[in-house]
């Protein structure tokens, strides 16, 4: 996606992927659910499908969180448990830095 297109979106519209630890084989693959349900900033489960664009976020701790978005896809790790992954579109970057390019 070319930055140009990009849309910005606060923690609070965001849903939780383990950006760190979910990434078993591709860096640009995340692994979220073994369910057709993610979790949202505040808890709620939301349901997703194959296609479905979404924008992540990770808790880093002391009001850190990384930010990620990419579209939603069918598992293609016969060896792991999950049922969807997302195949990230753009760079992880840390809060600040997201917040800071759409300021300018």
């Amino acid at each position: 996606m070319d930055f140009a297109e990009r849309k910005y979106k606060p923690k609070e519209e965001r849903v939780f992927a383990d950006i760190d630890n979910e990434r078993p084989f591709d860096e640009n693959i995340v692994g979220l659910t073994k369910t057709d349900q993610v979790i949202d900033f505040y808890g709620s489960h939301i349901s997703i499908a194959e296609g479905d664009y979404l924008y992540l976020f990770m808790d880093c701790g002391g009001g850190d969180y990384v930010f990620a978005e990419g579209v939603v896809i069918k598992n293609p790790y016969p060896m792991k448990p999950y049922k969807w992954c997302c195949k990230l579109f753009c760079d992880i970057e840390y809060m600040d830095k997201y917040e800071r390019s759409f300021s300018s």
